[in-house]
């Protein structure tokens, strides 16, 4: 079931209302301040399929809360540059489930007064190309940690910090304490100019 708040509605007229709510792809309307104004119903499905119910409601909440704090202020600058500019936007990501390799594809449309619409959809499944690793002692710190890549869901190795692989072990439900961060390529995709920083600090210190 789709959801529309009554402050929305005046941005989507019935006939692209109807077209939005029959549409395949996810679509989510943001308020000025990105709390949900709109949701269609593959919104629910698409939380329900993916193991997050809670985001059937996620209504109140402003929804870069939904993305990991290494990337939210990278949501947010694309979302405002959207609505400084009146320009779609396009972003794709990898998403990918222990047993396919996944990218989906985000399309940001500016609507009058601050609002925006975002359509969501898989764009790339296929089986993996990454050699799958078996969890364990590698993976884990000397505090029981292990730490995933926020975008790509690779695995850092614990005694090589530079070396993330991929154990899809770590994907599934039952699994031990994660802690996320950003592998070196995903860092470099949202944080360019901190990488290109820190390849001149590297360059400076040889």
């Amino acid at each position: 079931m789709s959801f529309l708040a009554p402050d929305f509605a005046p941005f989507l007229g019935p006939a692209w209302r109807a077209e939005l709510d029959a549409n395949a792809h996810t679509v989510v309307g943001l308020r000025p301040d990105n709390t949900i104004g709109y949701r269609n119903a593959a919104w629910d499905r698409f939380a329900s399929e993916n193991g997050a119910p809670g985001l059937v409601a996620w209504n109140g909440t402003p929804i870069v809360e939904i993305f990991h704090p290494e990337i939210r202020d990278w949501y947010v600058s694309l979302f405002d540059r959207v609505r400084e500019s009146h320009e779609p936007a396009d972003h794709s990501y990898q998403c990918s489930s222990p047993a396919a390799y996944r990218e989906f594809a985000l399309r940001v449309l500016p609507l009058p007064e601050r609002r925006l619409l975002l359509i969501h959809h898989l764009a790339v499944e296929r089986p993996h190309h990454w050699q799958a690793h078996e969890p364990g002692g590698p993976y884990i710190d000397a505090h029981g940690i292990v730490t995933q890549c926020c975008h790509c869901r690779r695995t850092r190795r614990a005694d090589r910090h530079t070396s993330w692989d991929w154990v899809p072990a770590y994907l599934e439900p039952a699994r031990p304490e994660i802690s996320h961060g950003l592998c070196p390529p995903c860092f470099r995709h949202y944080h360019p100019r901190a990488a290109s920083r820190r390849d001149e600090e590297k360059a400076a210190g040889q």
